[in-house]
């Protein structure tokens, strides 16, 4: 089927269709906030689901936050004059390079590659993984038994969790968001 879908004229409705971000609020409420600080620090972190549709959808749920952060340098017609005005305010944020990888889902087998990184995005399915990986965030999600999605999160740098707090006026902004 991927052979019928024309890439040049694809939407961002298109592109962004299946990602549901309420159980991420829902389960993390201001740890949500904590979080993107986090990933526009550049902290290490790892998305852990038993299954890989989980930990990648996760991934790219969280990237959508971002004003272009779902397209991962993806361009189209479709795309082109939103991302033109984007650009001209300095958007989608440059955070993720060289040195600051997203990967949806990730092997084992890619596990040096990430060791040369100063900061990632990854999402995994492996233990050893979340092991190996020394992240400085750990999301876990589960899928519950009635069918629910449920996350947590642990910010095991003390300074990043220090850097990542909510301030009283984010406290107060996300209370009047409920």
């Amino acid at each position: 089927q991927l052979n019928h879908v024309s890439f040049e004229n694809l939407s961002e409705q298109e592109l962004l269709l299946g990602l549901d971000h309420t159980p991420i609020f829902r389960a993390l409420k201001a740890d949500t906030l904590a979080l993107l600080k986090c990933i526009l620090l550049e902290a290490k972190i790892v998305v852990f689901a038993p299954t890989a549709q989980l930990c990648s959808s996760t991934v790219l749920a969280l990237l959508s936050l971002f004003p272009g952060g779902a397209w991962l340098g993806f361009s189209s017609n479709g795309l082109g004059n939103r991302l033109y005005h984007l650009r001209k305010h300095g958007l989608p944020f440059r955070c993720f390079g060289p040195e600051y990888c997203v990967y949806p889902y990730l092997g084992l087998q890619m596990l040096d590659a990430l060791f040369k990184m100063k900061g990632f995005l990854i999402g995994t399915t492996n233990r050893m993984m979340v092991e190996k990986a020394k992240a400085d965030v750990l999301v876990e999600v589960t899928a519950g038994s009635s069918g629910s999605i449920n996350y947590a999160i642990n910010i095991a740098n003390k300074d990043l969790r220090q850097a990542a707090k909510c301030t009283p006026q984010e406290n107060a902004w996300l209370l009047s968001l409920a």
